[in-house]
């Protein structure tokens, strides 16, 4: 047989084989129903518990005593505002991330209040049953719990002579937020 027979009787067989395998001649079938299951959703809510608290103490070593109206802060002061919060957790393997947000606003419009605002530096510890929630994320305990969340407000000392531009500045606490973020 020459090698151009011999070739085609194999392209031939080959193009058989493809064919034979693109359908299916099988007259049997079946189906079944699958039974997965249900996917349910967990929740992560915060809610202020009221009755916070605002000490200042000068330096870390200062003595903290409650922030009264008549109080005048000066550089090297830590103001620390205290708050639980009512915290929901539902949710395996539920990280979250805690963060301050609208931490201060200028008491006014005055260029002062503006330049307190903007050298008080901000940070958040939180603890749950004691334990503190760091470092960020944490896992959450399950269910219903009660967060103490303490805002850290440090007026900084030695900016050399920049603190001059808050004399008799003011900032408010009351935009104080707290912001928890599954991640």
């Amino acid at each position: 047989m020459n090698k151009l027979l011999k070739g085609s009787i194999a392209g031939a067989a080959g193009i058989a084989l493809l064919m034979g395998g693109a359908g299916t001649f099988a007259l049997w079938n079946d189906a079944a129903t699958l039974t997965g299951g249900t996917v349910t959703a967990g929740t992560l809510t915060a809610t202020a518990v009221a009755g916070g608290t605002v000490t200042v103490k000068h330096g870390i070593a200062g003595t903290a005593v409650p922030l009264t109206p008549t109080f005048k802060i000066v550089p090297g002061d830590i103001v620390t505002y205290t708050q639980n919060v009512a915290i929901n957790a539902s949710g395996d393997n539920l990280n979250a991330s805690w963060a301050l947000t609208s931490t201060l606003a200028a008491a006014s419009g005055a260029a002062a209040d503006a330049q307190l605002k903007s050298f008080i530096n901000t940070a958040v510890v939180t603890a749950v049953d004691s334990t503190t929630l760091l470092p960020i994320p944490a896992t959450l305990p399950a269910g219903a719990t009660t967060a103490k969340v303490t805002a850290v407000l440090t007026f900084p000392n030695g900016v050399a002579g920049a603190e001059n531009l808050a004399k008799t500045g003011a900032v408010t606490l009351s935009n104080l937020g707290l912001t928890v973020t599954q991640g």
